[in-house]
């Protein structure tokens, strides 16, 4: 994604907070699942004509679909997929059930803005080269589909293009993850409290990012992360020129930025960190360190603190 884009992306992504942790469609959207419930049990067992027959069986399995317990965004938009086609192939025009199915596909299509915009600052850390390239395009497909999904009708069609923006993003993440050295799950372990809450890296299950790399050209360490803290999924970067054993303090910039995971006032921009370089070994691929950064927007701060980072899959661009 361009950084113009993206910024203003990211304002968009920022109400909604990103699916984190297990968590079922019918707990995240209390009024959709609690207003189908309603109808199922109005419906009662006997008497119903074959069109109430119909959508009482089509509500019953959107209330199954809304009750997977999953902490996977794809998962869930393929959930939310099922419900919007099912409910509205027998309730096309229903004034109760078409605002909160427009509000539940507005919610993902804010988590899944935000998944390209936090990639997008992954993105802008990799060396210029064929990596950066093609998860730059995909990114941008991802966008592409993003925006044009707002005004698509009908909601299947909307669904479609998030899908298709998702897929996109997914692939341009695993290049990102190759190119920058996170894929050595086994060796690469990261832990930082935000804010009083701990993130470690690689998850044990759900969703992650996480990448360790070094631009011989630029002479500079670059890490980026997305992870679940406290429930809900945060994301920061930072880029430290000079990298070397010791002390380092992060000069702000763009490329060192943390994400909160709901809407807080605007970007969160570095005023203070620091880094303690406790193995730099580019040549073997190895980089420990320790760390702390903290954050402000105009309206709040956030402190990174008692960080580290240990990995043996440090990636040499």
């Amino acid at each position: 994604m361009r950084r113009l884009v993206s910024l203003s992306l990211i304002c968009l992504a920022l109400v909604a907070a990103e699916v984190a942790n297990a968590a079922t469609l019918g707990s995240r959207f209390p009024t959709l699942i609690g207003t189908i419930e309603a109808r199922i049990v109005a419906f009662g067992t006997t008497g119903l004509s074959k069109t109430e027959k119909k959508q009482k069986a089509t509500l019953g399995k959107v209330v199954k679909a809304m009750s997977v317990d999953t902490d996977d965004l794809a998962t869930t938009l393929a959930n939310i997929g099922k419900s919007v086609k099912g409910i509205d192939a027998v309730y096309p025009t229903d004034g109760a059930l078409s605002p909160l199915l427009d509000d539940m596909v507005a919610t993902v299509t804010a988590d899944i803005t935000r998944r390209g915009s936090i990639l997008f600052y992954s993105i802008q850390l990799l060396a210029d080269g064929s990596a950066k390239t093609k998860s730059q395009t995909l990114n941008d497909s991802g966008e592409a589909d993003i925006v044009a999904s707002a005004t698509a009708t009908p909601r299947t069609a909307r669904i479609t293009l998030l899908k298709n923006a998702l897929t996109s993003i997914a692939k341009a993440e695993r290049i990102v993850r190759k190119a920058g050295g996170g894929g050595g799950v086994t060796t690469t372990a990261l832990d930082v409290d935000i804010d009083g809450q701990r993130l470690h890296v690689p998850a044990s299950s759900g969703d992650f990012l996480y990448t360790v790399s070094y631009d011989s050209a630029m002479d500079r360490f670059s890490l980026s992360v997305r992870g679940t803290a406290g429930g809900v999924v945060h994301a920061f970067t930072l880029m430290v020129p000079d990298p070397d054993l010791g002390d380092r303090t992060i000069p702000p910039g763009p490329l060192t930025s943390y994400t909160p995971p709901v809407a807080g006032g605007g970007p969160f921009l570095l005023t203070s960190g620091n880094i303690t370089f406790t193995a730099w070994d580019p040549a073997g691929g190895r980089v420990a360190a320790r760390f702390d950064l903290t954050f402000t927007n105009p309206s709040a701060t956030v402190v990174l603190s008692d960080g580290s980072l240990s990995s043996t899959a440090l990636a040499v661009q």
